[in-house]
């Protein structure tokens, strides 16, 4: 519930209660009222639409019906197209000696004035236990800033590749840290297919239980010259939640850009077993698609 100006006031009440920090925009409205339910799944007015009526048309509606009409949500909480739920958590980052290789991604603003298009970059690092996300700078800026800001965060990171979606203010920035001579930049053909087509390609991995997200907001992750908090978590997860239908999809392009990559790399290989692992020190799971080929034929791509 948040005020917008003086005279409007953002109001949401969810059919189900929901315990969802990312959802309480503020405790109450300017004239002092807020939400008196404490516990999940608590009905809004069990008098009218109790449990029975609440499956009912909860059943009607469907997942999407119920997001937006009952839960005032544009898609259902645990996700649609990218489960939220299957991402694995991670307390601490993996010790950079089991990193296989760490990448930067970017996703720019279509034009260098484009202003209400926010720019981003997310810090990928690739380990036998999966793939993790260990850093994402959003903001909403002109070409000038991205550029600088693009340079400063491969000179913490030093990654092994940093991709960037070669089209638009994208061309420029690879251009211009290829003429630096130092960055290992991999300009990525976005194709024909839009952002959410891009996505739905990719969404096996994390259903697979390969992508890693910290635990939380205080996680720290130490880029090697500096120590940095998953301030950026928050925003991550609602957009993972909220896709398709999200405001913004500025931080899911990167990484459906960055999971593409992996697997076209690895596309050679194939799992033996699930990827889903409980320890960091785990040995991978890939064997040369090759060498099975000789006894099988058989041939998959890595999700």
């Amino acid at each position: 519930m948040s005020k917008y100006g003086d005279d409007y006031v953002y109001l949401v009440l969810p059919g189900r209660y929901e315990c969802d920090s990312r959802r309480k925009m503020s405790l109450r409205t300017f004239h002092g009222f807020t939400d008196p339910r404490t516990e999940e799944g608590q009905l809004l007015w069990e008098e009218r639409f109790g449990e029975k009526e609440m499956a009912t048309l909860e059943k009607g509606l469907g997942p999407y019906g119920t997001a937006g009409q009952i839960q005032q949500r544009p898609a259902p909480r645990e996700g649609a197209m990218i489960p939220l739920d299957k991402f694995q958590r991670y307390k601490t980052m993996p010790p950079q000696e089991t990193w296989l290789r760490l990448s930067i991604s970017f996703d720019t603003a279509l034009k260098e004035t484009e202003l209400h298009a926010y720019s981003v970059g997310e810090v990928w690092v690739e380990t036998s236990a999966g793939l993790f996300l260990l850093y994402v700078w959003r903001k909403k800026a002109r070409y000038p800033e991205l550029k600088r800001v693009a340079k400063l965060i491969c000179d913490e990171w030093q990654p092994n590749e940093i991709l960037i979606e070669d089209k638009s203010s994208g061309s420029v920035l690879i251009q211009d840290l290829r003429e630096e001579r130092k960055y290992p930049v991999k300009a990525i053909e976005p194709g024909l297919m839009d952002k959410i087509m891009r996505m739905e390609v990719e969404a096996s991995a994390i259903e697979a239980g390969y992508c890693w997200l910290p635990e939380n907001a205080d996680v720290e992750v130490h880029s090697g010259v500096a120590l940095h908090k998953c301030t950026w978590l928050t925003e991550f997860e609602s957009e993972c939640i909220d896709f398709p239908n999200s405001e913004y999809k500025d931080q899911i392009d990167p990484m459906s850009q960055y999971l593409k990559t992996v697997r076209l790399r690895r596309q050679k290989y194939i799992p033996l077993v699930s990827p889903v692992v409980d320890s960091l020190s785990r040995e991978s799971h890939w064997v040369d698609s090759e060498s099975l080929s000789i006894s099988s034929g058989i041939g998959l791509n890595l999700f």
